[in-house]
């Protein structure tokens, strides 16, 4: 008894003890003193003195937790603000005092909506808060204790328990630097795109400016070398019109390369007959192969679909890229163009053209350079071989636009293969007339019923050009050299057909043309829009206002085409003609013609190779120049103009006739 009431002393003692250090225990030892003084006998003493302890563990516990989340709270990089269910502050972390200036003491208890100046936003923040329970990254400007609103990005999470709200925790990010990162790169944004405006704008006017006098140098030429019998002076004009056109496709080239990176080059995907386009490669590029003494070889799978939804305009230039730069660097062998085709889905295919030459090859280390801007292959003979780097960049940059991938296989010494892999291609479901139509060139006989047309150029000598083409053609052609003057003569002129200068001072094209729809004299009239520069980004404008349009330099062929659309052309049958007086020919120029050409002639058979007969037409009129035998040179331009203007019956019908002439 002595030794349990020692014990009983001593537990009272620490109890005592425990009294003083922990006010918040006081309330559990007065009921466990009642609980002595009423000598229950439902816990023993030693069974109370161990809840106590557990008691005590707990509250350690607790305390470490909460002193935990102090810290985590008061060291977070975000400001952290709890309210209760009224949204008056309870906690607010150190974070939040640097940010806003206000001490906890200051906002304790008081409405954390006082510190919103936008109210139309807090209310649409509340209501977000309500519906959904949270909300997350919600910007709105929160007000500091300077009266400065900062930018916060407010993440927000109510409190609940038992279902009920009991208020909410709010972390909300200083979105000051952000904001200032986004107004740089907005200005950096808009300081590129001013940069790529102007640069756009540049190329344009360097495209104009450098067009239009070439209208003048290529207009010109191509005028003299259909005049020009000196073969001498032929060479020269036709180096001068090579040239130029090579100057022109290098403008091209680089306004490509720019609209593309700009995101503003857009494919025009149309039915088109890719197995022609192929043809008509071969047919473009056969005698520059042939100077080379390459063999030029087509494959195309029969399976290729006649009609297929492409950008024609393109698929030439992805075309000629590959083709030039085979045969340019290929001395000797040959190269081939093949086409097939993968069905995938109805409707849907891939195609695959492959450009292959037996030349002098690409190290692997280069295969990826060459379709750089720019860029061409290491230790290339620039000399030799030309080129700006510009070609297989477009080409590569072009097919992706189109959904697909080019790729090269090559080694040095041993040639190349080209690629081009086109993914879900739409196969079109109607055919396409492409006879002579698709390739047709001019007719250089070709003559109008009448018309009159007013061409409106600021450039004299661009309204010369024209002039020339159109000679001989029974055309009336005014020009007009100020846009107020052609205005005033339509008004007391008769006019068949305008051809108008887009960019010109005081009104441009098609302002002019504007102003003159607006009239019901010439809501009809055709007027075709003339252009040095680009005109895709204003196409629609010029559909709705222009019958048509035409680039700078104007070629002739394309200049008649586009006339017969709106003028009459006399019946003329060249192929008649040329044979009425057949028999006036004498024995000793079939004699000759037998002995120089006469076996190359009757070797024709089959396809037509137009580089071939045209070199036999040219030999047929030497003859004919050598014996002053007009019908006979006449037969000879008639086969010249069916070359000319691609047509195939008209050529194998002349052809046929020869044959019997000279069999004769």
């Amino acid at each position: 008894m002595e030794k349990e009431a020692q014990f009983e002393q001593y537990l009272l003692n620490q109890i005592e003890g425990l009294k003083k250090r922990n006010e918040e225990l006081e309330l559990l030892i007065m009921e466990y003193e009642r609980a002595i003084d009423a000598s229950s006998s439902s816990k023993t003493l030693m069974e109370v003195a161990q809840d106590l302890i557990e008691l005590k563990r707990a509250q350690n516990e607790l305390k470490k937790e909460r002193d935990y989340f102090k810290n985590v709270l008061d060291n977070s990089a975000d400001a952290i603000g709890i309210v209760d269910e009224k949204g008056r502050f309870i906690r607010w972390n150190k974070r939040a005092e640097e940010l806003f200036g206000f001490s906890f003491e200051e906002l304790k208890g008081k409405s954390a909506f006082d510190l919103y100046e936008d109210k139309e936003t807090l209310n649409k923040m509340l209501t977000e808060l309500r519906t959904k329970g949270y909300v997350r990254d919600f910007e709105i400007a929160v007000r500091t204790k300077s009266g400065k609103f900062l930018p916060m990005g407010m993440s927000i999470s109510l409190l609940k328990e038992n279902g009920k709200v009991i208020g909410s925790v709010c972390v909300a990010r200083d979105l000051t630097q952000i904001k200032q990162a986004q107004r740089e790169l907005e200005k950096s944004k808009e300081a590129a795109e001013a940069a790529s405006r102007a640069k756009s704008e540049f190329l344009a006017n360097i495209s104009h400016e450098i067009r239009t006098p070439m209208n003048a140098i290529l207009g010109f030429a191509e005028t003299l070398l259909n005049e020009t019998v000196n073969e001498r002076h032929r060479r020269f004009l036709e180096t001068i019109l090579a040239c130029g056109r090579n100057l022109l496709a290098l403008i091209d080239d680089v306004l490509d390369l720019s609209k593309i990176e700009a995101g503003k080059l857009k494919l025009q995907p149309e039915p088109m007959d890719i197995k022609n386009v192929v043809y008509e490669m071969r047919s473009i590029f056969w005698d520059r192969a042939k100077k080379k003494g390459l063999e030029f070889k087509v494959d195309i799978d029969p399976n290729v679909s006649d009609i297929l939804i492409l950008d024609e305009v393109r698929i030439r230039q992805i075309l000629m890229n590959l083709i030039s730069n085979a045969i340019k660097f290929t001395d000797s062998g040959y190269v081939a163009i093949s086409l097939a085709q993968k069905y995938k889905s109805p409707g849907k295919a891939d195609v695959i053209i492959e450009v292959e030459d037996t030349g002098i090859g690409i190290p692997k280390s280069q295969h990826e350079v060459i379709f750089e801007n720019f860029r061409q292959q290491d230790n290339q003979k620039t000399k030799k071989y030309g080129g700006t780097g510009l070609g297989l960049a477009i080409t590569k940059k072009l097919v992706e636009l189109m959904n697909g991938e080019i790729s090269v296989e090559s080694e040095v010494g041993r040639g190349s293969v080209f690629k081009v892999y086109l993914r879900d291609v739409e196969i079109g479901s109607t055919s396409l007339n492409t006879t002579s139509s698709n390739i047709e060139k001019e007719d250089q006989n070709i003559k109008f019923v009448g018309g009159s047309i007013l061409v409106v150029d600021d450039v004299s000598y661009n309204i010369e050009v024209i002039k020339n083409f159109l000679e001989d053609t029974g055309l009336i052609i005014t020009g007009a050299t100020n846009p107020k003057i052609a205005y005033d003569m339509l008004h007391y002129m008769d006019f068949d057909v305008v051809l108008m200068d887009i960019r010109m001072p005081e009104w441009d094209g098609i302002s002019l043309t504007k102003k003159l729809r607006q009239e019901a004299k010439f809501k009809n009239l055709p007027i075709i829009a003339v252009t040095a520069i680009s005109i895709k980004d204003r196409l629609d404008e010029i559909n709705k206002f222009f019958d048509g349009y035409i680039l700078k330099p104007i070629e002739r062929y394309k200049l008649i085409e586009i006339l017969k659309k709106f003028l009459k052309v006399q019946s003329n049958d060249f192929r008649t003609d040329s044979f009425k007086e057949i028999d006036n020919i004498p024995r000793h120029f079939i004699e000759e013609i037998n002995k120089s050409i006469g076996q190359k002639i009757n070797n024709i058979n089959g396809v037509i190779e137009f580089s071939e007969i045209y070199e036999l037409a040219i030999k047929w009129n030497d003859i004919a120049n050598k014996y002053k035998i007009k019908e006979a040179k006449d037969i000879g331009e008639a086969l010249i103009t069916g070359i000319r203007s691609c047509d195939i019956v008209g050529i194998k019908d002349i052809l046929e006739k020869i044959k019997r002439l000279i069999s004769y």
